[in-house]
């Protein structure tokens, strides 16, 4: 079920939304971006869509463990999932924190990821 919230003054409506698994493309695309360009994920390597589904398969359609999608217009922007966590290909944090949200850099500098 897609739950829309109002926005801060100056955005577009967001919906957010359960993923599902024809977003995979695009949620590679969000993960691969702060892979190869930045630090966020300690990653080495970009993820192909093949190595993601396995990932996609951990969460719940409802429930606590979801992965949920944050859309403009139909087209996926960022999105947040639960507390389940796959070995990476890179050492952990030193302090065995996990990293901080893969969020587009678009999406961010809107304020997405501060409104819930």
């Amino acid at each position: 079920m897609a739950t829309d919230f109002e926005p801060p003054a100056g955005t577009t409506r967001v919906r957010m939304r359960t993923a599902t698994e024809s977003d995979l493309p695009r949620l590679t695309e969000i993960c691969n971006h702060y892979v190869q360009h930045t630090t966020v994920t300690f990653d080495i390597e970009a993820y192909t869509v093949e190595h993601r589904a396995a990932w996609f398969r951990q969460f719940a359609a409802k429930g606590r463990y979801r992965l949920i999608v944050a859309e403009e217009d139909g087209a996926v922007l960022d999105y947040a999932d639960g507390p389940i966590v796959l070995p990476r290909r890179a050492p952990p944090m030193p302090d065995g924190k996990p990293s901080p949200s893969n969020s587009p850099h678009r999406a961010s500098l809107a304020g997405l990821g501060r409104t819930c």
